[in-house]
């Protein structure tokens, strides 16, 4: 039997991947559209809801068909953005280019553009949509990173040689992603069918709910994964997990499902919050809400610092510089202080997410707005003197762990010589795969160029 969650609750399930809900949606409001009318064709009723429900997988043949007899580049951006939030990039870059050239677009619409063509690792286009981009939105400062990214990409292909990748054997064909080093293994996020008669579908993406697993072994080598038990496990996203030194708690992200019950914004959507949990091997019981929960915007992607004192989170509540930002907070007896900003150094207007703290107190965080090779990419960086919103300017720590593609939730192994990454890069098993990287020390300088071309091989 199948169970579309999303459909039976009437309310707009918030998708851990993404955390912030509004950044898409408002784009429908203020594309202007051009070419044929909505109204001559009944079919863009129900894909409209459907992407106004966040029915992403759903609303995409409804779309093609509704297109086939309309030139609107507004039904064009909507089902560029639900190809993009179903991880189908090069389709989302198609229809993107599309409405462009349909006209009667939006900036925003400009910009996913040439995202969608840096995920191709179509560098020179892409820098020219973000020069047009900037031009319309001059205020955008991360324009400015990704144009310089995109005009000298080949900057961070010269660590390619220092690390060896290996997509690792438990990764299924859903959604496999944010480990963490737990109980002589990984715990991680999966979407693989777990339930017995029942299958959870989620509308968003047609995949199941994210649940917890945890896997036994170390590297490339590991055993069969198995599913985390107890209250940490309910009919909603679970992911994001961080332990406290003692391995006696855990911290996680969650839709805002608690005590049975499920609570929404005013928009009826289930945004996420973090739990925590007492652990008992794989059974995770009596879980407690984070006092800085809210029902209006959601907390989440939790992070412990080594000694436990500190918990970088990530949220797009009100007042920050991007659509989600890291914030920080220190132990305050049974509780925690009041959570502090990174500040503009580490967060920009697009989505900083999936904070880690190495041993040596360094952090690593997954930003699309800090310029690179294309999607999320994974930076490095350090505190330094003059407060809480005191930190060195991010490094992008370069390929083959960064690729044009998504490649966040990092963090080292037992030692710093190997670690794990979350990656949708082409050639996986799934739509998000784990990798385990090795640190060979070799560094290249330099960049591979086309033998008859003389052009440089991207993510080469």
């Amino acid at each position: 039997m199948v169970v579309r969650i999303q459909e039976m609750t009437r309310v707009h399930v918030l998708l851990i991947l993404f955390l912030v809900f509004a950044g898409h949606s408002v784009q429908a409001q203020i594309i202007e559209g051009s070419g044929t009318e909505y109204a001559e064709f009944g079919s863009i009723s129900k894909a409209e809801k459907l992407y106004q429900n966040m029915a992403y997988y759903e609303a995409i043949p409804v779309y093609e068909k509704y297109l086939k007899k309309s030139d609107s580049s507004r039904a064009m951006t909507e089902l560029a953005d639900c190809y993009r939030l179903t991880s189908q990039f090069d389709k989302a870059a198609y229809w993107y280019e599309k409405a462009v050239k349909q006209g009667g677009v939006s900036s925003q619409t400009k910009l996913r553009l040439a995202q969608m063509l840096q995920v191709q690792g179509k560098y020179e286009e892409a820098a020219k949509w973000y020069t047009e981009y900037q031009t319309e939105s001059p205020l955008d400062k991360r324009t400015v990173n990704e144009l310089e990214a995109s005009l000298h990409y080949e900057e961070y292909l010269q660590s390619r040689l220092r690390y060896t990748v290996q997509n690792l054997p438990f990764n299924s064909p859903g959604y496999d992603f944010s480990s963490t080093l737990y109980d002589g293994g990984l715990v991680f996020s999966s979407s693989r069918d777990s339930a017995k008669g029942i299958h959870r579908e989620h509308t968003w993406t047609g995949t199941q709910f994210f649940d917890l697993w945890h896997v036994k072994g170390d590297k490339t080598d590991f055993e069969k994964p198995k599913r985390i038990k107890g209250d940490a496990t309910t009919k909603y996203h679970e992911a994001a997990t961080s332990f406290t030194p003692d391995n006696k708690q855990v911290y996680f992200t969650r839709n805002n499902y608690y005590n049975n019950k499920v609570k929404t914004d005013d928009e009826k959507v289930v945004r996420l919050n973090i739990y925590s949990s007492e652990v008992n091997g794989l059974k995770w019981d009596k879980d407690k809400p984070f006092q800085y929960n809210n029902n209006e915007y959601s907390v989440g992607h939790p992070a412990l610092s080594p000694d436990g004192n500190t918990l970088y989170f990530v949220s797009d509540m009100p007042g920050g510089y991007g659509q989600t930002d890291i914030y920080m907070t220190v132990k305050d007896g049974e509780g925690w202080k009041t959570p502090v900003n990174l500040g503009p150094e580490v967060n920009t207007e697009g989505r900083e997410m999936f904070p880690y703290v190495s041993k040596d107190g360094e952090l690593y965080l997954a930003s699309d707005g800090h310029g690179g090779l294309g999607g999320l990419d994974i930076f490095r960086v350090k505190r330094t003197e003059g407060g809480e919103q005191a930190w060195s300017k991010p490094k992008n720590i370069g390929a083959p762990i960064n690729s044009s593609y998504d490649d966040f939730s990092f963090h080292f192994g037992h030692d710093n010589s190997y670690g794990y990454f979350t990656s949708n890069r082409p050639g996986g098993k799934g739509l998000d795969d784990i990798y385990s990287f090795t640190d060979e020390g070799i560094t290249l300088e330099g960049i591979v160029v086309d033998a008859q071309t003389g052009e440089p091989i991207c993510n080469s």
